[in-house]
């Protein structure tokens, strides 16, 4: 399982992308996918890849 984060800054989003594979590397298409702790969630399309948007409130201290 890898997944590559990349923070949108001006809409305050978070992308997180991956793939799900087996131990033998092959990909799970339709494994779900959810953020722990909430209800933010998705399933794998058929190469084992998933994307979440999450949209969250500005830190404190955030500026401009």
């Amino acid at each position: 399982l890898s997944i590559a984060a990349l923070p949108i800054a001006a809409a305050a989003q978070l992308t997180i992308t991956g793939q799900v594979s087996d131990e033998s590397g092959r990909p799970i298409p339709g494994a779900q996918v959810r953020i722990e702790g909430t209800t933010i969630g998705t399933a794998t399309n058929e190469d084992g890849n998933y994307r979440l948007v999450v949209t969250s409130p500005r830190p404190a201290g955030w500026c401009c």
